[in-house]
């Protein structure tokens, strides 16, 4: 672990580690600059476009994307869904501890080229998504997370094992 994970465990659990754990591997985590919008109606329909285009892209380098769409709760997964769903792109699944198919499948399909995972915060929490080879996992972060320890969290379901993965943070002002 690092230094917030120190400071962690020294609060809750009353000891504190002498040196940060190494990384297996290097990060290749890359991430971008927040994109903040003005008002809701234009913050949901940018989240809803800049998904459906990620998606759907090849960058220069033959690269594909994979989406994980974080969302603040389950009622904004389904609403995130239903928007995508109606501008025609069909690629997408939601994981939010609700929903009716397995998590097994869902992590499995998180990472194909052009699928978009809606997902909240609590599912999926420490989970490798596994993308197939020659794609990239981009993490979209649609709200204000309540503390810096669950968007680190949320950063790290794309960089696991030094895998590389984009993260970028689109919110309403």
């Amino acid at each position: 672990g690092n230094s917030m994970d120190r400071a962690i465990q020294e609060k809750f659990f009353g000891f504190s580690l002498l040196f940060d754990s190494p990384r297996h591997r290097p990060s290749q985590k890359q991430i971008l600059p927040d994109i903040i919008l003005d008002t809701t109606q234009a913050h949901e329909d940018y989240v809803v476009q800049y998904a459906i285009e990620k998606a759907s892209e090849t960058s220069e380098t033959s690269q594909k994307y994979a989406i994980i769409l974080m969302a603040e709760d389950i009622n904004q997964t389904q609403k995130l869904e239903q928007a995508i769903r109606q501008r025609g792109y069909l690629n997408v699944q939601v994981y939010n501890g609700v929903q009716a198919t397995s998590p097994e499948l869902l992590i499995a399909n998180a990472g194909l080229p052009g699928m978009i995972t809606v997902v909240t915060n609590i599912a999926g929490r420490g989970t490798d998504y596994m993308p197939t080879p020659g794609v990239t996992m981009y993490l979209i972060i649609s709200d204000i997370t309540k503390n810096k320890r669950v968007e680190k969290q949320a950063e790290g379901r794309v960089d696991r094992q030094g895998r590389p993965g984009i993260c970028v943070s689109i919110l309403n002002r």
